[in-house]
């Protein structure tokens, strides 16, 4: 069995290397696909090996691959090089394996959530009375932002989403893209837009919103359009 403090050790070391010659290393790497899957892919094994030749393996195939996103001459995206504290904590957290999903689960978890909320909102300029929480990723932020300025602008037209929910809420006008295309929309429903709506889908933009069925003659459509995908190709 492999020592782990050694492992650790050699893989820190690893990790300090690549550190120290990114800053000279191709922003994008010359890639050999099949080699790449020769080396690293292969069939799948029924027999493992010990975590030193693990390592040793992973680092052989996948580094000659890496993107020098950490480095000074990387400018692909706005994504920013991970600094020293942030990489050396990063390493703590896998170490120290917490699960955060409550305070239960992990009170340091919690805790340190706690503390960085409260130095967000203060970096941000937020009122501190403000809620706040650690979202899983860019998806979940996105799906968080979004359901909370839904929540602000009904609350601003006087329907009160946490008393009310969100059933028969006051349509909301949407302005998405840089064409600015305005859509009045209500949850997920839509009524048209632009100077051949008829009055009827104007009037609809302020009454309460109703779930709508579909008509029968749309569900044979939609039956021929799932049924399309099993047929065999003649």
């Amino acid at each position: 069995m492999t020592n782990l403090r050694t492992l650790l050790t050699e893989t820190a070391n690893l990790v300090a290397d690549y550190r120290d010659a990114v800053s000279d290393h191709r922003v994008a790497p010359e890639i050999d696909v099949e080699r790449f899957r020769a080396t690293f892919g292969g069939p799948f094994s029924a027999e493992g090996v010990d975590a030193a030749t693990a390592i040793e393996e992973l680092v052989a195939a996948v580094e000659p691959v890496l993107t020098a996103s950490s480095g000074p001459r990387y400018f692909g995206f706005v994504t920013g090089g991970s600094l020293d504290a942030a990489v050396c904590a990063d390493l703590l957290t896998t170490g120290w394996d917490q699960v955060g999903f409550n305070a239960v689960m992990s009170p340091a978890a919690a805790l340190v959530e706690e503390v960085a909320g409260v130095w967000l909102k203060e970096a941000l300029g937020l009122p501190a009375d403000a809620s706040f929480g650690i979202v899983t990723g860019a998806q979940g932020g996105n799906t968080v932002g979004l359901a909370a300025a839904r929540h602000q602008v009904l609350e601003r037209a006087g329907w009160d989403v946490e008393r009310d929910g969100l059933h028969g809420a006051p349509r909301i006008r949407v302005v998405a893209g840089r064409s600015a295309t305005r859509r009045s929309t209500a949850r997920s429903g839509s009524s048209g837009s632009g100077p051949h709506r008829s009055k009827r889908s104007r009037a609809a933009r302020t009454a309460p919103s109703t779930p709508r069925r579909s008509s029968r003659r749309s569900r044979p459509a939609r039956a021929n359009r799932r049924s399309s995908w099993s047929r065999p190709a003649t």
